[in-house]
């Protein structure tokens, strides 16, 4: 039930229309903080909502991952968050709130090989944002 859609989503977001994505998405919502949706639907929707520049909307996708942990607490896209959510917060220039995101995504992380795509490209964009102190 809650696949099909997030993967129709992220197809039609590759292609270019997130909002497409977005609109895929939206018979998952009552189901998404559900045991059996492992974040996706939200997460999917918030990376949607990223590339179509909305920095606000897309924060809230993912800060709802984040509150609500205990859903699925071994989720990966439950970390991951962190990672969409210091992008999603540059994209508004909240420079403080994607600081601390991203520095949580790192703690996260700490453990993981340096070499792990994701976290070089994490810490590459960290470094190019030049975030103030």
């Amino acid at each position: 039930m809650l696949r099909s859609p997030c993967v129709r989503a992220l197809i039609a977001s590759h292609d270019g229309r997130p909002q497409d994505g977005i609109e895929l998405l939206r018979r998952t919502m009552p189901y998404e903080l559900g045991w059996t949706s492992y974040y996706l639907p939200t997460y999917v929707r918030g990376l949607a909502y990223l590339q179509a520049q909305d920095g606000r909307r897309a924060t809230a996708e993912f800060q709802r991952i984040l509150d609500h942990r205990g859903v699925i607490p071994v989720s990966p896209l439950y970390s991951l968050s962190y990672l969409q959510l210091g992008r999603a917060a540059a994209l508004v220039d909240d420079w403080p709130g994607a600081r601390k995101s991203y520095e949580a995504f790192f703690a996260a992380w700490k453990e993981a090989d340096p070499d792990v795509p994701v976290v070089s490209q994490a810490h590459a964009e960290f470094e190019k944002l030049n975030l103030p102190r």
